[in-house]
């Protein structure tokens, strides 16, 4: 049984001033959009990727685990954008 909050998933962004991919969302029930930060370690690198996408999946419950490669991806524009 998925601990999963009842939710319509909506999109992805990120956030490079509090380094964070962000996950946009509708709760059960509500009309306006919500979101959910989860904050990377600014030190992260590439190697370390697939690791962080999926505990980033793990801890946000309104991101599908279809939406691992988008997290991944984003995580690689925001090391290109650090770098």
């Amino acid at each position: 049984m998925s601990n999963r909050k009842k939710g319509k998933f909506r999109e992805l962004t990120i956030d490079l001033d509090e380094w964070a991919i962000v996950a946009h969302y509708t709760a059960e029930g509500a009309t306006t959009v919500s979101s959910k930060k989860v904050r990377l370690p600014k030190d992260f690198t590439h190697a370390e990727i697939p690791g962080l996408a999926e505990e980033v999946v793990e801890k946000c419950r309104y991101i599908p685990q279809a939406k691992l490669q988008e997290v991944q991806m984003f995580m690689e524009k925001m090391l290109a954008t650090a770098g």
